[in-house]
């Protein structure tokens, strides 16, 4: 082998292993992991419509997993929306921004009551009309966060859709509730 095809071949190895760390820095800088999100509790002890009102009470458990194994995850926003149909009656901000170290699972406890003002269409009002007799409803809870890794200053907007069914309760127990994981839907 000659001398410069040797030359030729060490600066394309060299830069072959640059391109290679430049990937591995974007698939960890650039495109972060997604956390987990699952609710774990929730109970519903109040959901009746007079009118065009709806009265609720929904208590969940929303437990965010950062499956990142090197980089803490620093959480900007979180907020949720409670949804029958395509009908949002429920709404919460989340506490000032947090922190969460890697590998960590954080649980937000969260209590959405009130009266909404709705307008169900009417297959809307023909479900919840068949789901009362039944007692036990569908509800989505929509989870959107802004997140930005520890070593980065861009923020992500992420969201997950949580389909619920849900009986009515006298109680806020939790007893008969099994987990659930939400769909991350960006």
């Amino acid at each position: 082998m000659r001398r410069d095809q040797k030359g030729c071949l060490g600066i394309l190895f060299c830069l072959s292993g640059i391109g290679l760390i430049v990937l591995i820095l974007c698939i960890f800088f650039v495109f972060p992991p997604a956390p987990t999100v699952r609710i774990t509790n929730a109970s519903l002890t109040q959901f009746k419509l007079s009118e065009e009102s709806l009265n609720y009470n929904l208590a969940l458990d929303l437990a965010i997993k950062d499956t990142n194994k090197v980089f803490a995850i620093h959480y900007n926003s979180i907020e949720l929306v409670a949804k029958y149909g395509k009908e949002g009656f429920a709404f919460m901000s989340s506490p000032p921004h947090f922190k969460q170290r890697y590998k960590n699972t954080t649980i937000l406890h969260t209590v959405l009551q009130g009266q909404q003002l709705v307008r169900f269409s009417e297959s809307e009002l023909s479900r919840f009309n068949l789901e009362t007799v039944a007692g036990v409803y569908s509800i989505d809870v929509v989870a959107t966060m802004q997140i930005k890794k520890s070593v980065s200053a861009r923020v992500y907007k992420l969201e997950w859709i949580c389909r619920l069914m849900l009986p009515l309760s006298s109680d806020q127990a939790f007893s008969s509730f099994k987990a659930i994981k939400c769909i991350n839907s960006i």
